[in-house]
């Protein structure tokens, strides 16, 4: 289950990568043009999408990077939000699940008649959270007995593969 869910979230990543990234773009080009440096511009959107504490810590140590600290820190949180509402929206659907998740047969799963909306957005916020903290509650699913992780626990919501095509 790890391999499949790992494969899923580079699947749905790309995706996201690609979203962020031309947001990112489209903001430091046309909202920051004068005070952002526009040849360090693709550069700070990779590095904020790949590893975003890097990025943080850069800037706390040396705020005139990239010319304008406060540009750095809207791209930090539009991405933020691009991820957590791609995670979220996916998940409220009826499919329960992301692009990724649908390719290898995935769903999210919950023994609640109660209203999920807020247990799926809270769960989304700390997935995020955790990409930034370096998937380590991601990494500690391999060690998990049903492989779940810190943010499936928090949610009480679980992952299960469909019995269809199993391999």
């Amino acid at each position: 289950m790890f391999k499949k869910r790992l494969l899923a979230a580079m699947i749905d990543y790309i995706i996201i990568f690609t979203v962020s990234f031309t947001a990112c773009a489209l903001i430091s080009t046309s909202v920051f043009k004068n005070t952002f440096d526009q040849q360090a511009a693709p550069f700070a959107a990779i590095v904020l999408l790949l590893n975003p504490l890097s990025l943080i810590a850069q800037m706390i140590s040396y705020p005139q990077a990239y010319g304008n600290t406060y540009a750095v820190y809207v791209l930090f949180a539009v991405t933020f939000v691009i991820e957590a509402a791609y995670y979220s929206l996916f998940e409220l659907l009826p499919t329960k699940r992301t692009p990724g998740y649908a390719l290898l047969r995935i769903s999210l799963c919950y023994n609640s008649e109660k209203s999920i909306q807020a247990r799926v957005i809270g769960r989304n916020i700390i997935k995020v959270l955790s990409r930034y903290l370096y998937c380590i509650p991601f990494v500690i699913s391999v060690f998990s007995a049903n492989g779940n992780t810190i943010y499936d626990r928090v949610s009480k919501i679980h992952i299960e593969a469909d019995n269809i095509g199993r391999d």
